[in-house]
């Protein structure tokens, strides 16, 4: 998804641009303040996303993250992979 700068961005560039959206959590590691994390996405893009138009198709895909927590709130997300 590139760079996202919080939660409004977030939800403009990605998230409307698919229903019924679900993600599953597959497994994760808590280290400190990071929390990586291993998941399954998908939904059906009805929207724009990274330059896409709409397909109407139902996709999946897996992805992966790195993020830093500090007092409770995701603060960095330092990689993501979706493969």
């Amino acid at each position: 998804m590139g760079t996202v700068h919080g939660l409004d961005d977030f939800t403009n560039n990605g998230v409307q641009a698919f229903s019924d959206m679900h993600l599953t959590i597959l497994d994760y590691s808590l280290k400190d303040n990071q929390v990586w994390v291993r998941f399954t996405n998908e939904g059906t893009q009805v929207g724009t996303f990274m330059g896409y138009p709409a397909s109407h198709k139902h996709i999946v895909w897996n992805g992966f993250g790195m993020y830093t927590v500090e007092d409770g709130k995701i603060k960095k997300v330092g990689f993501q992979k979706i493969f």
